[in-house]
C-alpha cells in the first residue's frame, strides 16, 4: 500500500512538473519581443526544468516506480492535453477582444449642408471586463475628409486631449455619436459634391506622437455627397 501511495504520489508530482512545462511552454510563445529578457529568462527556467523533469521520470517512474514507457508517455500526453486546454482557456479569458466600428446614417446626402450623423461603436467582445486608456477624455475623435484631400480634414469633431481610463463589461459598448452640418473647418474650402472619407479613432497616450498617427483603435467608412 505503501508503494503505491509513493507511486501515486510520484506521478502527480511528474504531472504538475509536465503542468508547469507546458505553462513556461506557452508562456515563451505568446510573449511579444519587446520583453525580450523576461523571454530569454522564461526560456532558460525552461532550458534547466526540461532535463530534470525527464531525470526524474526516468528515475522515479521507469526505474524505481516500474512504470512502462508506455504509461509514461501516456501520462504525459494527458497532461500536455489538459494544461494546454486549460491554459488557452484562461488566456481566451483574459484577452481583450474588441470591435470598433463606425457609420453614417445614409450612404448619400442629397443636399448640401444637410446633417450627417456619425455612430462610433467599441464594443467588448471579451468574457469579461476589459479596460484601455485613451489620450483624449471623450475618448473618440471623428475626422471627415474631401476624397481629393484624403488625410486633411474639413471637420473634425471637438476633443479634449487628457489621458483617461475606461472601462467596458462583457458583451457591452461605448457608443458616440456626432452630427456633422456639411461646413468646413477650412475657412478658404467650401463643401463640394462627391465622396468624403469618415475617420474615427482612439489614440494612445503618447505626448511625443501626433494625434491620430499612433491609436487603440481606428475605423473609417465613406459616404457621397449627390445633387438633388
Amino acid at each position: 500500500m505503501e508503494q503505491k501511495l509513493t507511486l501515486r504520489f510520484r506521478i502527480l508530482f511528474f504531472s504538475i512538473a509536465v503542468f508547469f512545462l507546458t505553462a513556461l511552454t506557452l508562456a515563451i510563445a505568446y510573449i511579444p519581443l519587446y520583453v525580450l529578457p523576461f523571454k530569454l529568462l522564461l526560456v532558460f527556467v525552461w532550458i534547466v526544468a526540461f532535463p530534470l523533469v525527464l531525470a526524474f521520470a526516468y528515475d522515479f517512474l521507469l526505474i524505481e516506480g516500474k512504470l512502462s514507457v508506455k504509461k509514461v508517455l501516456l501520462v504525459t500526453l494527458s497532461v500536455v492535453i489538459v494544461s494546454t486546454a486549460l491554459i488557452q482557456g484562461a488566456i481566451a479569458i483574459v484577452t481583450p477582444s474588441w470591435s470598433f466600428s463606425v457609420s453614417t446614417d445614409k450612404t448619400a446626402y442629397k443636399y448640401l449642408e444637410e446633417n450627417v450623423t456619425v455612430t462610433v461603436i467599441l464594443k467588448n467582445t471579451g468574457f469579461i471586463t476589459h479596460s484601455f486608456t485613451s489620450g483624449l477624455s471623450d475618448p473618440v475623435l471623428v475626422s471627415i475628409s474631401f476624397r481629393e484631400y484624403f488625410g486633411t480634414g474639413v471637420w473634425y469633431s471637438p476633443f479634449h486631449e487628457n489621458a483617461t481610463d475606461f472601462s467596458i463589461g462583457p458583451s457591452s459598448s461605448l457608443e458616440r455619436h456626432f452630427t456633422w452640418n456639411q461646413t468646413s473647418m477650412l475657412s478658404q474650402r467650401e463643401i463640394e459634391l462627391g465622396k468624403y472619407f469618415v475617420t474615427a479613432f482612439i489614440p494612445e497616450t503618447k505626448p511625443d506622437i501626433s494625434l491620430g498617427f499612433d491609436n487603440l483603435f481606428r475605423a473609417w467608412t465613406s459616404f457621397n455627397i449627390t445633387s438633388s
